[in-house]
């Protein structure tokens, strides 16, 4: 009878798979992309709702447009809402009409750069 691996190893290795994926696809991004991309996680409601995925640069979740329920707005009549994850309540949403990949790699990026501000090593140019 062959010894049967417990379920958690199998999801700890699954989980460990998928974050040095996300580190080595992250390689792919320049500080630039970091930069530019930033400009789409804001006042972005318009184009959000005609997309189908977003994704957070915060807590690193990929989810459906139609899950977000709250948004950002100034003034009384603003149009040009933020998004606010429906996953961890920051506004670090970015839609596909970016033009930047909805992917976990992309997002860790974005989350290294905005979120714990690594050095320019991190960045190669």
């Amino acid at each position: 009878m062959e010894k049967e691996e417990p379920i958690i190893d199998q999801n700890e290795k699954l989980i460990n798979n998928s974050v040095i994926d996300a580190r080595e696809e992250a390689k792919k991004y320049s500080l630039s992309d970091v930069i530019d991309a930033h400009k789409y996680s804001s006042n972005h409601m318009k184009q959000l709702k005609k997309d189908k995925e977003c994704g957070c640069f915060y807590c690193l979740k990929i989810f459906s447009t139609k899950e977000i329920k709250m948004w950002l707005r100034g003034e009384p009549g603003d149009k040009l809402g933020t998004a606010i994850c429906p996953y961890c309540g920051i506004d670090s949403v970015i839609g596909e009409s970016s033009g930047y990949p909805i992917t976990k790699g992309f997002l860790l990026k974005m989350e290294s750069y905005w979120f714990h501000c690594l050095p320019s090593e991190f960045y190669e140019e």
